[in-house]
C-alpha cells in the first residue's frame, strides 16, 4: 500500500515509526521545513525528518502545499492513502481528495472534544478524568471529519501533558495502522462527529503559564500539569521568574492560619513543606520548581538555598484566565 505520511512532531515520529516497521506500506514522508530551534540560530530537523532519515525513507520539506507542490511531486507518488499526525499545516482540498483511500488524521483526543492545536493541554488544564486518540477523515474543517476509530484511556494522577503525549503517541501510532488496514480492507464505518458538542483547545503561548493565585488549588494543580514541560508556568518571588515544574493540592484549612493573601507562603518548613494561599480557601504545596537560569530542584532544596519563610508572596500579574474553554 503506498502512503503518503505527513507529519513533523513527536507524535508524528510515533506513527511514522509504526509504519515504517510494517512491510505492507511504502512510504514517503512530507513534513515542515527545518527551524531555528536554539540560541546559535542553527537549523534543527523535525522528529520526523529526523526518523525518516534513519529509517532511509524518501523525504520532501516543502514550504508550501501549493498547487506546484501537488503536480511535480504529490502527483507523482501516486498514494493509495494520506495518512497525517502533528503536521502543524492546513492542508489543501487537492491532497485531501487525491488518494483512493482519502486523507486520514490521527489526533489525541476523544474527537469531537478537544480539536485544535493542544488537545493535551487542555484536556489536562480542564481536570479531564479520561482522554483518548480519534482518526478521521479529513475534511476542510478544522478536526471535523467523521470518525473511524477512537480509543479511550484514563488520566493518571501524575501525568502532565509531556507524559501523558508520550503514552498517547504510542496509542496514536498502533490506530493510524489499524485504520490504514481498514480503509484497505473496506471494514471501517465512517461515523459523523456531533458539532453541537465540540470544545476547542487553542495554542498556548508562553504567557498563557502565569499562574494566577487567586484561582483555586486544583484548577493550579491542573495549569501545571497541562503547560509541563511547554509552554510551562511560572510566578514571581522577589520580582525574580520561578517556573513552576510541579505542585499538589494539600488541605490546610484547620491550620489556623490568619487571613492569608492568595500567593502568600503560609509555610515554609523543611519538615513539612513549601505550601502556598491560593483562592476558594485552598492551597498548594510546591514539589518542583526551577529558579531563572538555574535547574530544576525540589522543594527542600529550594528553602535550603534562599531566604523564604511563611508571609512572603508569590506573586502574579494575571491579565486573562484560561479557566473557560470556548465551545461550539
Amino acid at each position: 500500500m503506498k502512503v503518503v505520511f505527513m507529519g513533523t512532531g513527536r507524535l508524528g515520529s510515533y506513527c511514522l515509526s509504526s509504519l515504517a516497521e510494517d512491510n505492507f506500506f511504502d512510504v514517503v514522508v512530507i513534513t515542515q521545513p527545518d527551524s531555528l530551534k536554539d540560541r546559535g540560530h542553527r537549523l534543527k530537523p523535525s522528529y520526523v525528518k529526523q526518523l525518516a532519515l534513519e529509517k532511509n525513507l524518501k523525504f520532501y520539506q516543502p514550504k508550501k502545499l501549493d498547487k506546484d507542490f501537488f503536480e511535480n511531486y504529490f502527483i507523482k507518488e501516486k498514494p493509495h492513502i494520506t495518512l497525517v499526525a502533528d503536521y502543524g499545516l492546513k492542508i489543501p482540498n487537492r491532497i485531501l481528495e487525491f488518494p483512493i483511500h482519502g486523507c486520514v488524521n490521527v489526533h489525541p483526543s476523544l474527537l469531537p472534544r478537544y480539536r485544535g492545536a493542544a488537545p493535551v493541554n487542555w484536556t489536562l488544564i480542564r481536570g479531564e478524568r479520561k482522554t483518548g486518540v480519534t482518526t478521521i477523515m479529513m475534511d476542510q474543517g478544522w478536526d471535523s471529519g467523521d470518525i473511524l476509530l477512537q480509543e479511550s484511556t484514563p488520566i493518571y494522577h501524575h501525568e502532565n501533558a509531556g507524559i501523558l503525549l508520550e503514552r498517547l503517541s504510542k496509542i496514536a501510532a498502533k490506530l493510524l495502522v489499524e485504520t490504514a488496514y481498514g480503509l484497505y480492507e473496506n471494514k471501517i464505518e465512517r461515523k459523523k462527529q456531533d458539532h453541537s458538542i465540540a470544545t476547542f483547545a487553542p495554542f498556548l503561548k508562553k504567557d498563557d503559564g502565569l499562574i494566577n493565585w487567586s484561582e483555586g488549588a486544583e484548577q493550579i494543580v491542573n495549569l501545571v500539569k497541562g503547560l509541563t514541560p511547554y509552554p510551562g508556568t511560572y510566578t514571581y518571588y522577589k520580582d525574580k521568574m520561578l517556573k513552576i515544574l510541579k505542585v499538589e493540592q494539600v488541605d490546610l484549612r484547620n491550620n489556623g492560619f490568619k487571613n492569608p493573601d492568595c500567593g502568600e507562603v503560609v509555610t515554609a518548613d523543611s519538615k513539612k513543606g513549601l505550601f502556598i494561599k491560593s483562592g476558594t480557601d485552598s492551597f498548594v504545596s510546591i514539589i518542583e520548581l526551577q529558579p531563572a537560569g538555574k535547574r530544576g530542584i525540589t522543594w527542600k532544596q529550594f528553602l535550603s538555598g534562599y531566604r523564604i519563610k511563611a508571609g512572603n508572596m508569590f506573586k502574579e500579574k494575571p491579565e486573562k484566565s484560561l479557566f473557560k474553554l470556548t465551545k461550539g
